[in-house]
């Protein structure tokens, strides 16, 4: 996550960050491309194969992360499929990189112009008790929010069915733990960019304690 700016915070790329590019369905139609920059919103990448490159006149299609991402054609009639991991990782200041898709709806070009396909829910936790570390934060509600999406080129939409594998929780494992204090710590965690009406969300310590809040009946968060 980058700076603050007047529609809320930019999501920036970093050095390592790999996309895939599908122009066709056969394997010699999609490719991996990497970047060398940081810190940026807009960034420069390059084949990992440099031996060959896509044709973009017959539309192109992109996506990242790439282990999560499932292209096919550049066809607004086809689906493209990801996933909204259950588990994701603890990461200052930021969410789990590997957690946030992104997908560059069809294009004739080769500047692609990605949205997040997710939104990104942030909390604020903090503790009058010393010596507290965060180990785990759960969001539960009654909807799907995590696991295989799908998502139709240019809809701006994703979407769930009984046929993929999902689930109505998000888990952020926060791995050695996260100390807090009565300054507020930032968690950030993914989910479907969507309007809720229900949410449990349960905070685990390493020391054994545990707190649940949940929302309001008749509230609504977007």
């Amino acid at each position: 996550i980058g700076e603050k700016g007047s529609k809320g915070y930019k999501v920036v790329w970093k050095k390592g960050d790999r996309i895939i590019v599908s122009t066709g369905t056969s394997s010699k139609n999609q490719m991996v491309y990497v970047t060398e920059e940081t810190g940026t919103a807009y960034a420069s990448f390059y084949p990992e194969d440099s031996e060959r490159a896509l044709d973009f006149s017959g539309g192109a299609i992109a996506g990242y992360p790439v282990d999560n991402m499932y292209l096919g054609a550049p066809d607004a009639e086809k689906e493209v499929y990801f996933t909204i991991p259950s588990v994701q990782n603890y990461s200052k200041d930021s969410f789990d990189s590997d957690a946030m898709p992104m997908i560059s709806d069809i294009t004739n070009e080769p500047s692609l112009q990605f949205h997040n396909a997710a939104g990104v829910i942030r909390l604020m936790v903090s503790t009058e008790l010393s010596d507290i570390n965060v180990s785990s934060i759960s969001i539960t509600t009654s909807g799907i929010i995590s696991g295989e999406c799908g998502y139709i080129p240019s809809s701006r939409e994703i979407f769930f069915d009984d046929s993929m594998l999902s689930a109505n929780e998000v888990t952020l494992n926060c791995q050695d733990g996260v100390e807090i204090s009565d300054n507020p710590t930032a968690f950030h965690i993914v989910v479907p960019h969507q309007t809720y009406g229900d949410m449990t969300i349960k905070v685990l310590t390493h020391e054994g304690l545990q707190q649940t809040f949940s929302m309001k009946g008749g509230k609504e968060i977007q």
